[in-house]
């Protein structure tokens, strides 16, 4: 089992449309606090911002100076995503996106570069998850999970990348996972459609390359967040006893330490890493 991307939560309609189509619905916060150098601050869009690992790569990227455009489907979540780092003195813009609506994510862009400025770092963080049997997996199971891992994913890393080789200038952060390197009886699709970012990571950074904008994954193993609690309580103690006893560091990881390696791969000391799938697992998988 993995528990490595924070998860974008279902809408129980998730098909309904918060703002008008085709435009970035821009939640309003009052208390953020613009630095004397905000307006020259780089811009870092992170997707499923509202909990778990995308609040940490929020709170962590803004430490390092950037403004960040937080994305989620998760309202009230994303909100306090942005006040924590507004509390920071740091800028914080939440978007009510569905990224299951492929036609809004250019526009999100757009209005992400008009508002803040041009976007230089993509933490493409936003996931589903279902603990299920291979046999069991429905059409819509299969859909619903590929079409934000995968799907959206793709055409977040498109619209980002399209924006950035025109400045030759930039870096995208596929959160994918472990589960996208082994096999995964009770999560064929997730392992699926993280093995399908992995691939996606390869094949941008050696399109973008050629126009100095970088493309890597991180790769989380277990990781305490909201969606791993999900995932253990859906398993038996004896299926999360062998799960955590299979990592040779025998600990969960936390957070921030999957937040460093994004951190890390967002700045210039990672200037020469490029087309990289790199785990952060404790050694459950080594490669």
């Amino acid at each position: 089992m993995d528990g490595g991307a924070s998860c974008l939560k279902q809408n129980p309609n998730p098909k309904a449309n918060p703002a008008g189509a085709g435009s970035a619905r821009l939640a309003s916060l009052n208390l953020l606090v613009a630095l004397p150098s905000s307006d020259t601050a780089p811009v870092a869009v992170i997707t499923g911002a509202a909990q778990g690992m995308g609040r940490t790569f929020a709170e962590r990227l803004a430490r390092d100076g950037f403004r960040i455009a937080a994305l989620d489907v998760d309202e009230p979540s994303l909100h306090e995503t942005c006040e924590r780092v507004g509390r920071s003195g740091a800028i914080a813009q939440p978007y009510l996106i569905d990224l299951s609506e492929i036609s809004r994510i250019d526009p999100f862009f757009s209005a992400v570069e008009q508002g803040l400025g041009p976007v230089q770092v993509l933490v493409n963080n936003a996931a589903r998850i279902k603990t299920q049997e291979l046999l069991d997996v429905t059409e819509a199971d299969w859909d619903a999970i590929m079409e934000i891992n995968a799907k959206a994913l793709f055409f977040c890393l498109q619209a980002a990348g399209r924006r950035m080789v025109v400045r030759q200038r930039g870096s995208i952060i596929n959160v994918a996972s472990v589960a996208g390197r082994s096999a995964r009886p009770k999560q064929s699709v997730y392992g699926a459609s993280k093995a399908a970012a992995i691939h996606l990571t390869k094949s941008a950074a050696a399109a973008f390359g050629p126009f100095h904008v970088r493309v890597n994954a991180v790769c989380p193993g277990v990781v305490e967040t909201p969606m791993w609690h999900r995932v253990r309580s859906e398993r038996t103690p004896d299926e999360v006893k062998a799960i955590l006893s299979s990592i040779p560091l025998a600990r969960t990881a936390d957070t921030a330490e999957v937040a460093e390696v994004v951190a890390f791969l967002a700045s210039n000391q990672a200037s020469y890493i490029n087309g990289q799938a790199i785990n952060v697992c404790g050694g459950l998988e080594m490669d």
